[in-house]
């Protein structure tokens, strides 16, 4: 949602730099390659300063969610939701997306047993929907 507000944001603003340039008479030629010029600028930069953005945005996530370092800490934890749900033998596998940083990627792993080989389901959960984390190894 982000991406998009900022995309539209370029766009008003090549718009309304055709509209200054039109107003000022220039051939329309000129205006159309400043307006492509100028989104070319911006969304060149948008994507360079994206990853920094993102990395940024993590370690802020850091301090605004507590819990967050003790789930990078421990090796397994069980984390429970803000629905109420419980999730045991949680692993911390980092982000969801290289370019997300409100989504994190749970592993919940399966009790092996005689019958049973150890497996994990996958869980993407958005930070804010967890409620708290504690730590069993």
């Amino acid at each position: 949602m982000r991406k998009k507000i900022i995309h539209i944001v370029v766009i008003i603003g090549a718009l309304s730099n055709a509209a200054i340039l039109a107003f000022m008479d220039l051939p329309a030629w000129l205006i159309i390659s400043m307006s492509v010029i100028y989104i070319v600028i911006f969304e060149g930069l948008l994507l360079v300063l994206e990853p920094r953005l993102v990395r940024a945005e993590r370690e802020r996530n850091v301090k605004a969610y507590p819990f967050l370092r003790e789930l990078v800490d421990a090796k397994k934890a069980t984390v429970t939701m803000r629905d109420g749900s419980v999730l045991y033998n949680a692993t911390f596998e980092g982000y969801a997306h290289p370019k997300d940083a409100k989504t994190i990627l749970l592993y919940v792993h399966k009790v092996k047993t005689k019958k049973e080989k150890a497996a994990y389901t996958e869980h993407p959960i958005k930070l804010i929907n967890i409620k708290s984390v504690k730590k069993i190894q």
